[in-house]
């Protein structure tokens, strides 16, 4: 949960910069869709 106060700390603080808060929504979601990838590789590797 440390790492999730830190980023909410982060969304607070660049909360009035909307192009930030786009950067940070990019990123995550580059992110999740980088570990989906990972989990379909896994899986078709496990297969």
């Amino acid at each position: 949960t440390g790492r999730h106060g830190a980023s909410g700390r982060l969304i607070a603080v660049v909360d009035s910069d909307n192009d930030a808060l786009d950067a940070l929504d990019a990123l995550s979601s580059s992110t999740a869709v980088r570990r989906r990838r990972l989990d379909t590789v896994r899986h078709v590797r496990g297969s």
